[in-house]
């Protein structure tokens, strides 16, 4: 969608959001940050999910799994020192979400309807997985000719 987040904004941004809502998951870190954000922006897990990875390798958060194969995420010392020096760096992406005009790319939109996909991690047969695969299929041949359309216009 709209991209509001400068160098390093983001890496900020998520040991803001974790220390508000300590110990979280990925989803509800990216929720908290949709939540102090807004505007036009959207969480990318594209996004989201490799800065918080990066973070973890960093030492800045600290990650254990949960028993059901999630993992749950806290501030490190580092990261809480961290977070502290950029305290305001959610209010700053905030305003600047605000008064940013929307813009979309075709990357931006697949990720958010993978984000909101509300059977996303259901497990399918064989027969239902090709049902999805030549739907999917069948929209990508879609999506190009409507590409194809707006650049020749």
């Amino acid at each position: 969608m709209t991209r509001v987040f400068r160098r390093g904004e983001l890496r900020a941004a998520i040991l803001m959001a974790l220390s508000r809502i300590e110990p979280a998951n990925g989803y509800a870190v990216m929720q908290e940050l949709a939540g102090a954000i807004g505007g036009a922006w959207k969480p990318s897990p594209g996004a989201v999910y490799p800065a918080i990875l990066g973070l973890e390798d960093a030492g800045l958060i600290l990650g254990s799994d949960d028993g059901s194969g999630a993992r749950t995420y806290r501030l490190s010392e580092a990261g809480r020192r961290e977070a502290l020096a950029d305290d305001d760096v959610l209010e700053t992406v905030a305003d600047r979400a605000r008064t940013t005009a929307p813009t979309h790319t075709v990357g931006s939109l697949l990720d958010a309807f993978a984000a909101g996909a509300e059977h996303r991690s259901r497990r399918l047969d064989p027969a239902d997985a090709r049902k999805v695969e030549r739907l999917l299929d069948t929209t990508a041949g879609r999506l190009a000719s409507i590409l194809e359309e707006t650049t020749d216009g």
